[in-house]
């Protein structure tokens, strides 16, 4: 098994994360946090991050092929332009954090197998809710590549759009 190919932003053949197993443990040595991220657990945390392929800013510079969404041109953050040839460090960032969030099993590729209902009886009425997103609230490394993220719009008949 060939392990992490580190995009660079010199789109690099093979690429399969945006962060080293060195990096990722630099980043979680500076915040104190003691766990150690397998490369399985890396390189699925980019295949999170690449799942946003249709709403990153920019254009996408590698072949529709290529699973990794970056490096972008036109790619701006707080109304400054970035490099083509710049990974944002909120990428690899973001990258670390979700592998984080798999390994303490919030895994946010998971598939949802059951949708949680709660169920009241008022009287002869019977009333079931949806509570399958109740508790979902957007994870640290969601919140982390939401700059990169163009917005999602509302066409006049409710349906998402951009």
């Amino acid at each position: 098994m060939a392990g992490i190919i580190v995009e660079d932003g010199s789109i690099v053949s093979g690429a399969n994360s945006y962060v080293s197993a060195a990096g990722a443990r630099a980043y979680l040595d500076l915040r104190g946090i003691l766990t150690e991220l397998t490369d399985g657990l890396l390189i699925r945390a980019a295949d999170y991050i690449n799942s946003f392929r249709g709403r990153f800013n920019g254009i996408k510079l590698t072949a529709a092929e290529s699973s990794m969404q970056f490096p972008r041109s036109d790619l701006f953050i707080d109304g400054y332009q970035l490099p083509a040839d710049k990974i944002p460090q909120v990428i690899p960032d973001a990258q670390v954090q979700t592998a984080l969030e798999m390994f303490a099993n919030r895994d946010p590729l998971a598939t949802i197998s059951e949708r949680p209902i709660r169920r009241t009886k008022l009287g002869p009425l019977d009333i079931e809710y949806d509570t399958s997103g109740a508790d979902k609230l957007p994870t640290y490394s969601y919140k982390l590549i939401r700059v990169l993220l163009a917005p999602l719009l509302k066409n006049d008949f409710g349906r998402v759009t951009r």
